[in-house]
């Protein structure tokens, strides 16, 4: 058979309709494709035939463009591409390859076999969802994977996250109810807090050093009838390990020379004429945790440039319970609605590049660039090339896209935007704890058990 579909390289991405279809979906948008529409998404973007198919397929063909379309497995990572990790292109070119294998498919194996292949993909979908009901959407209720036997529907909530954070549900009759907790008075915390706090990321970027912080934290939210947490296993610790850029090369550096690299940095800068040492010392806590992370992550001491890591950050695992208290006399079971969270703590730690070369001239751990640095800065502390040796700090929220260059000013979007967090318990031992003591301690807790 003559090749059917078109190839990545024809492809117009600017007038393609499946491209736009794909970024309404995205964006959550109501998506109104009549017969007419496919048809020609079929022949001019795909490249489909259909006068030279079998006449029942290609009748079919429109119909099951709608339903890969719909069940693409991809839109499972939602949740990557809101947080920034993954990129639209990247995201759409593998939405597109997967129609056009599916399509491909129908089209070698004619109508009979593609109905037997459809009806056994249903089958074992609706098993699938019986087994695993899959509940997300973007900072609602239902972010993640929650076994069904909990609700049998998910709920998509768009609403702030002050709004998020307070929510709960209750039942009143035969009818679950949501609403709302009193909003909790903003507790002022500290740098260390907020570089550990939920949703919060940071980048430092200085002429031999670059590297980024961002809490990738996954949040589960289920509702049950018990209002109990569901026991689950421990998470992995090292989730994932990627390359930030597959062209570009990597060097393994130890902790060891980093914390002389960075110690022996703050040191000349600090000697820069006018230089905020108060900027200074945010800065050296900044790299004091990226450095802690290293240290957390275990292997052997050591961190590639050109890389990034996800780990669980204080190997804990956290839950909270939302719900209105009720005062009930009645004597037969508590049937009351429970929402529960469940809290994986993440740190993505990424070593974009570092360029540090020791100066093997020196009997002490010294660097060139500093060497140098240090010269210019005795001779004349206010050259330009003084200036620009001093580092840049972007403060994030991955939550709401937010970046600024002043950790107040992150700590005011906090507040306004977000609100305090309600305590986590302990999963293992069910302690009480304050988001604002887990965040300074890297989410670690001393377990009674």
């Amino acid at each position: 058979m003559a090749q059917a579909m078109e190839t990545h390289k024809k492809e117009n991405p600017k007038s393609s309709g499946l491209r736009k279809c794909f970024a309404a979906l995205v964006d959550r948008k109501q998506v109104n494709l009549d017969l007419d529409v496919l048809v020609l998404m079929l022949k001019h973007e795909l490249l489909v035939n259909l006068d030279t198919l079998d006449k029942n397929l290609s009748q079919i063909m429109p119909f099951m463009l709608v339903f890969y379309i719909r069940n693409w497995p991809g839109w499972q990572r939602s949740k990557e591409y809101y947080s920034g990790k993954l990129s639209f292109r990247d995201w759409y070119e593998k939405f597109r390859q997967y129609i056009v294998v599916r399509m491909n498919f129908l089209i070698k194996n004619g109508y009979n076999q593609a109905l037997d292949m459809i009806r056994t993909e249903k089958k074992e979908e609706n098993e699938s969802r019986n087994l695993n009901k899959k509940y997300q959407s973007h900072g609602t209720q239902t972010d993640n994977l929650m076994p069904k036997v909990l609700a049998p529907f998910s709920l998509s909530i768009q609403c702030p996250p002050k709004v998020v954070n307070s929510l709960f549900f209750t039942d009143s009759g035969d009818d679950i109810v949501l609403q709302q907790h009193q909003e909790l008075p903003w507790m002022q915390i500290g740098l260390l807090e907020l570089l550990n706090w939920p949703h919060i990321g940071v980048e430092f970027k200085s002429p031999e050093l670059t590297f980024r912080r961002f809490n990738r934290s996954e949040y589960i939210r289920y509702l049950n009838l018990t209002n109990c947490p569901i026991a689950s296993e421990n998470p992995d610790f090292i989730e994932q390990v990627e390359i930030l850029d597959p062209t570009t090369g990597r060097n393994c550096y130890t902790l060891k020379l980093l914390k002389s690299y960075t110690k022996q940095y703050f040191d000349v800068i600090k000697e820069v004429d006018g230089v905020c040492l108060k900027s200074i010392k945010i800065m050296e806590l900044v790299v004091e945790e990226f450095l802690k992370d290293i240290e957390e992550i275990g292997m052997n001491d050591t961190m590639a440039s050109n890389t990034s890591v996800l780990f669980n950050i204080g190997r804990g695992f956290f839950v909270r319970n939302k719900k209105m208290a009720k005062k009930s006399k009645s004597l037969g079971p508590k049937t009351e609605v429970g929402y529960c969270e469940t809290y994986i703590p993440k740190m993505e730690t990424q070593l974009q590049f570092f360029k540090g070369v020791q100066d093997t001239s020196s009997e002490e751990i010294t660097f060139s660039y500093l060497n140098i640095l240090k010269n210019v800065i005795s001779f004349n502390p206010k050259a330009e090339h003084s200036r620009t040796s001093i580092p840049v700090l972007v403060f994030h929220c991955i939550f709401c896209g937010v970046h600024c260059s002043k950790s107040t000013d992150i700590l005011k979007h906090l507040e306004t935007s977000h609100g305090m967090e309600r305590n986590f318990s302990c999963l293992k031992c069910m302690k009480s704890l304050p988001v604002a003591n887990l965040a300074k301690s890297r989410w670690k807790h001393d377990c009674r058990k």
